[in-house]
């Protein structure tokens, strides 16, 4: 894993606005840096789908959680 680090804005308001749900499923358009998406599967045993052009991202995101 590299020493990309990422802080998304406003994310305890994004987390609050969504409140994740069991069983639900969300997704992120915008993978970027992942920090959204992580905090929603951190919230609750859901599952999301993460979308982005960018391959390191697609890469990071192996390290949050795998889906079943």
């Amino acid at each position: 894993m590299s020493d990309f680090s990422h802080i998304p804005v406003l994310l305890s308001e994004v987390v609050a606005c969504l409140a994740p749900c069991a069983g639900e499923i969300y997704v992120d358009a915008t993978f970027g840096g992942g920090g959204y998406a992580k905090a929603i599967l951190d919230g609750a045993n859901c599952r999301l789908l993460g979308i982005d052009r960018d391959f390191a991202a697609i890469e990071r995101a192996q390290s949050f959680r795998t889906l079943k």
